[in-house]
């Protein structure tokens, strides 16, 4: 019995040194080494200064932290807008505009990086008038039903300049305004348009203005131009050669290949950019125009004068050159140089 006690103790105080052999060993880590984990975990800044453009076609936010949670909402930047960085992480840029937000790198790019998808080409938010009639309030989203608009490249845009349509003749010191007067021929009666100028005494309200400029006349369809500034809007005057009825648009007509149509594409600063489209229904011995759409457009804006023209090719197809209203200027205030290029169908 002493023996077998013995034994026990031995066997019991064997297992309990081989137990905690077996314990894994715990050490508590340096201050060193807790800093140099906490580095490979933090990013660091890298300064770079680039100017760049929002290419996400739904725009970019504006983030307060970089990373996905600090999103300011309330702070938005839409396709094309010129965005400069002063600083890069691994997938957001620090903007220069403050110092103290970010914009993820995947929202934006190059100039050459940005591009318009149908939907975008083709939207809108406003008919303001539709078959003749008032269509401020209908709730619409695009005006694909009568255009269908494309990007192209610069070559083939200056391809289709040599055949363009033309139907303008600019024979504009044939009709000189006098003392504020535009005199018309037409063939059954003398047409006058003077000017309403604010600066002129006799102009009692500055709403009233109505300044006149004759562009030239369309022989297809027996119509002079004349480009119309009023107070805070413009617009275009067709007369016709015989009558005299005086027909309005929305701004410089572009007339189709076949004479069909008339297509106005336009941009003003304070309105934005709008597109129309007027169906020529009567010719003689009455001039007739039926309104088949007048909408803004949401998502870009044309270049309406300058070198590049908006043109009808003879083809059918209606070319411009365009820009997102972020990029339309450059950083000088100057129109930009560098363009996108569209073709529009009517459909």
């Amino acid at each position: 019995m002493k023996y077998f006690l013995i034994f026990f103790v031995i066997l019991f105080s064997n297992s309990c040194q081989l137990f905690q052999t077996q314990q894994p060993v715990v050490t508590t880590p340096s201050v060193e080494t807790t800093q140099q984990v906490e580095e490979q975990q933090t990013e660091k800044f890298v300064p770079i200064e680039k100017e760049l453009y929002v290419i996400n076609t739904n725009g970019a936010y504006r983030y307060s932290e970089p990373n996905k949670m600090g999103v300011d909402k309330k702070s938005h930047f839409f396709l094309g807008d010129r965005i400069k960085t002063i600083e890069e992480l691994a997938n957001f840029y620090r903007i220069e505009d403050d110092k103290t937000s970010f914009v993820r790198k995947e929202d934006v790019g190059i100039y050459e990086d940005i591009t318009l998808t149908k939907e975008s080409l083709e939207a809108t938010n406003t008919f303001f008038k539709e078959n003749n009639k008032n269509a401020i309030d209908k709730e619409v989203s695009n005006f694909s039903k009568y255009f269908s608009v494309a990007l192209i490249s610069r070559e083939e845009y200056l391809s289709e300049l040599k055949n363009k349509y033309s139907f303008l003749t600019e024979d504009t010191l044939s009709i000189t305004k006098k003392n504020g007067v535009l005199t018309f021929p037409c063939k059954n009666t003398l047409l006058k348009l003077k000017d309403a100028d604010p600066q002129d005494e006799t102009v009692e309200n500055d709403m009233d203005m109505a300044i006149y400029s004759y562009k030239g006349r369309i022989d297809p369809i027996q119509q002079y131009v004349v480009y119309a500034s009023y107070y805070e809007a413009v617009g275009c005057l067709l007369i016709d050669k015989s009558t005299g009825k005086k027909t309005n648009i929305t701004d410089i007509p572009f007339l189709s290949p076949d004479n069909k149509y008339i297509v106005c594409l336009s941009y003003q600063p304070m309105d934005g950019a709008a597109i129309s489209l007027y169906e020529i229904t009567n010719k003689t011995p009455f001039f007739q125009l039926t309104t088949k759409v007048e909408a803004n457009i949401s998502c870009w804006q044309p270049y309406v004068w300058g070198e590049l023209p908006i043109f009808f090719s003879k083809n059918g197809y209606l070319y411009a050159s365009m820009n997102p209203s972020g990029c339309y200027y450059d950083q000088q205030g100057n129109l930009n140089k560098n363009r996108k290029y569209i073709k529009i169908k009517i459909n």
